[in-house]
């Protein structure tokens, strides 16, 4: 898949919680070599926006395990001005996967404390590929509306 989707996963409810299949290698054929899981203690925390150059480009399946984030995505192109932004809220409670393609840049907000986010990568993680959009310098469109001291970002991000 070249462009981004959204999968929804089944919740079979009963009174002691919920069973999901929230993957199915017949459904997405793609081919995972990595799962990474991440937790953020603080609301208004900022990851991204990240992505790594050919030949290590990364296809992420992302979810939320706990909390809410918004998610940011864009295309990474060539002799372009500015990029163009996607973006989706991922909640615990909605049943979805976001499918982010190689050649995308990706990153997200913390809408709640302790949000908990799972993704499977389709090629392994290499520093020396590794790519930033910085959302406070770069051209984006639409324009990320974060100033940059109501939110929590590492160095290397911001």
């Amino acid at each position: 898949m070249k462009n981004p989707k959204i999968f929804l996963y089944k919740k079979i409810k009963d009174e002691r919680g919920y069973f999901s299949e929230i993957y199915n290698k017949k459904i997405l054929k793609k081919k995972f070599v990595q799962e990474n899981l991440v937790f953020n203690k603080k609301k208004n925390t900022f990851r991204g926006l990240h992505y790594q150059e050919k030949p290590h480009a990364q296809g992420k399946l992302i979810t939320v395990i706990r909390g809410s984030i918004i998610d940011y995505i864009c295309k990474v192109q060539k002799n372009i001005n500015y990029y163009i932004l996607k973006k989706y809220k991922l909640t615990e409670h909605d049943s979805k996967w976001l499918w982010v393609p190689p050649n995308y840049a990706h990153g997200y907000l913390t809408c709640e404390d302790n949000t908990i986010i799972l993704y499977k990568v389709t090629n392994a993680y290499n520093p020396n590929y590794e790519k930033k959009i910085n959302i406070f310098r770069e051209k984006i469109y639409p324009p990320i509306n974060i100033k940059k001291m109501n939110i929590i970002i590492s160095h290397k991000d911001s």
